[in-house]
């Protein structure tokens, strides 16, 4: 069941690209239990290990795969279009040439 599908038996619902909300409590050893739900999302399993990173009054938890590029594959698609960074690159390379010349 992916956050996209219900959580819990409450019947809410989340998606992962907006704010996803769930309360846990820290254990007397100051253990953290990870949602089931966002274990599966995020295919968090034993040994994972995970980086936590305290800023501006936040902490932010990003689980660490064995391979660091497949985390992060997919998460930019449409947000920098091929064609576009082609355009781009061929801009600045003009520029770039345009101010050799000179």
């Amino acid at each position: 069941m992916s956050l996209t599908q219900k959580l819990g038996k409450r019947g809410r619902f989340a998606k992962v690209s907006r704010s996803v909300r769930m309360r846990t409590k820290v254990s007397a050893k100051s253990q953290v239990s990870i949602p089931s739900a966002i274990r599966k999302e995020f295919n968090i399993k034993p040994n994972t290990q995970l980086e936590w990173i305290a800023e501006s009054g936040l902490i932010t938890v990003i689980p660490i795969t064995d391979d660091p590029v497949a985390t992060f594959r997919g998460r930019g698609k449409g947000l920098y279009p091929t064609a576009k960074l082609f355009f781009d690159r061929q801009r600045e390379r003009e520029e770039e040439n345009g101010k050799r010349e000179e």
